[in-house]
């Protein structure tokens, strides 16, 4: 994993090693390039020079990688802040199974993904905004990917005040291409598998190309729980030998097993929490209320120090389960020497899954002459341990075990096509106008979700 990891650093720092501003005529194979169209501009030019810093990743450094999936290689790049992947489920069922980039960590919405300088159709988020879908571009037909991180808003609007990339495809692929790739993590879980078949062929005496591409990735579930010290089981906590600033000692520890006092106990529970300022955690078993954390347990107010507690791994995934199938279609034709005309067919469909703790209903702290006013009678196993206290607390919250994780699959279908018609007048002025049209439908559903509008929420508060 490591090695890998290195691996994909070195192909993407090579990549980036040569930004948009040198002066020289950059090559592809033995042919120069005569004329490109920077990414962020729409000034034609025989070199890479532009006033905005545009890092350029090829298609070498894209196998080089060994990635699956596009997101994954630009994601690790240091402009990249965290956006939409395989690990973007947990509590937005909706994000499942989007791969959305997030440049400068300045949000999803604000970077903007473009299709050979064009925008593709978007694809609705879980707050029902419009993002820009990039786990569908055929990673094997891009040519290179520019990166532009400055000044992007003022050639593109709003979309791209964080920035844009843009993927550039190959206009002359020929021949057939079959890859595939298995692999799997070394501790086990997070296992996928790829197959894609590219094919192309020029026509018309090399006026024309043809090109497809056809591909389908799947990847199986990482638990948390599968994983020592995983998100959540290690934190910063309050280092209770501080003592002030000015003492030389840490003012936070690391504490590890972490678990939750007060969050998805099974069964019933109460907490107790005393005119000391201590708060203890009691399961009750019957008739019986037995100390399950000591307030000597607890740190900072919530965590679990001594494994008492919930689980916070105990349900979330890590990655979940993904299955995507990509077919793209592109073909252009040189009219005339100096008019060409293209067309792009783009379809997805994916499917993912999703999992996290049971539903459960919070409570606040009251006191039990409030509870009894409203009707709630006070065990004899509760009372028991009140009668030790002069003054107390009770907080009652319950969680749904027995309802099992709340869940979620999510469908999406994506459609998209374009015509673009470009060219050269004698001036030397270039011209083009493009019409793309597409679609993209979602059916997420919901599983153990608790319905709070069908109970009296009072009742529990």
């Amino acid at each position: 994993m490591q090695t890998h990891k290195k691996l994909l650093a070195l192909a993407i720092a090579a990549a980036a090693a040569h930004p948009a501003f040198a002066d020289e005529q950059p090559e592809i194979g033995d042919a120069a390039l005569e004329e490109v169209v920077v990414t962020g501009s729409r000034i034609q030019r025989s070199t890479f020079d532009t006033p905005a810093p545009t890092s350029v990743i090829d298609s070498e450094s894209i196998k080089m990688s060994g990635e699956l999936n596009l997101n994954e290689v630009l994601s690790t790049m240091p402009q990249f802040g965290e956006g939409f992947d395989a690990t973007s489920g947990s509590y937005s069922f909706g994000n499942s199974g989007l791969n959305v980039l997030n440049l400068r960590d300045l949000g999803v919405q604000r970077t903007l993904a473009l299709v050979n300088g064009k925008r593709p159709v978007q694809i609705t988020a879980d707050d029902n905004t419009m993002v820009s879908e990039i786990g569908m571009i055929p990673s094997e037909l891009v040519q290179r990917v520019e990166v532009q991180t400055g000044g992007a808003s003022a050639v593109y609007g709003a979309d791209a005040v964080a920035g844009v990339v843009n993927f550039i495809l190959k206009d002359d692929f020929e021949g057939i291409s079959l890859r595939s790739q298995i692999g799997d993590s070394e501790a086990g879980g997070g296992a996928n598998k790829a197959v894609t078949l590219t094919l192309g062929e020029n026509f018309a005496n090399g006026r024309g190309n043809f090109a497809a591409s056809v591909d389908y990735f799947e990847e199986k579930p990482l638990y948390f729980r599968d994983r020592k010290n995983a998100a959540g089981r290690m934190r910063f906590m309050t280092n209770p030998a501080d003592t002030g600033p000015n003492d030389g000692i840490p003012d936070k520890i690391i504490a590890e097993g972490v678990t939750y006092a007060d969050f998805n106990i099974a069964g019933n529970t109460f907490g107790l929490w005393t005119a000391a300022d201590d708060t203890s955690w009691y399961q009750l078993d019957g008739d019986e209320a037995s100390l399950r954390t000591p307030a000597s347990a607890i740190a900072d107010g919530w965590m679990t120090i001594d494994g008492s507690g919930f689980d916070p791994n105990a349900y979330n995934m890590a990655r979940g389960p993904y299955e995507r199938l990509n077919a793209y279609t592109r073909a252009h034709f040189d009219i005339s020497d100096s008019t060409r005309i293209s067309a792009d067919l783009m379809y997805s469909k994916t499917d993912s899954y999703d999992e996290i703790d049971p539903d459960f209903i919070s409570s606040n702290w009251y006191e039990v002459v409030d509870g009894q006013a409203n009707g709630i009678a006070v065990p004899d196993s509760v009372q028991q341990v009140l009668d030790g206290h002069d003054y107390a607390w009770l907080a009652v919250p319950y969680t749904f075990d027995e309802a099992g994780p709340r869940w979620h699959t999510n469908e999406r279908e994506y459609l998209s096509a374009s015509v673009t018609l470009e060219g050269e007048l004698q001036n030397g002025w270039k011209w083009d106008t493009y019409l793309t049209s597409g679609y993209t439908k979602a059916e997420l559903v919901q599983g153990n979700q608790f319905r709070l509008d069908r109970i009296e929420r009072e009742t529990f508060s």
